[in-house]
């Protein structure tokens, strides 16, 4: 089982710091791609149930780094 996710961000920066920030911590079967200021983002897994623990540690991840820039831009 496959899925693909697109992210689009204000910017070709922010999708690049964004894809930086969370590529440290993926496993070879997730691939993050930037095309301009759209994320491509794909992953797999055997089963239904590993998918989805991908999906949701990935989007958690997604999550903290988009917080993160937000605040550091704000100060």
């Amino acid at each position: 089982m496959t899925v693909t996710a697109r992210r689009e961000y204000p910017d070709a920066t922010t999708a690049e710091q964004v894809a930086r920030a969370i590529g440290a911590d993926n496993p070879p079967y997730v691939r993050v791609e930037r095309n301009g200021s759209t994320l491509v983002l794909r992953w797999s897994g055997p089963t239904a149930a590993s998918v989805r623990a991908t999906s949701e540690d990935l989007f958690a991840g997604l999550r903290a780094a988009e917080l993160t820039l937000r605040s550091a831009r704000r100060h």
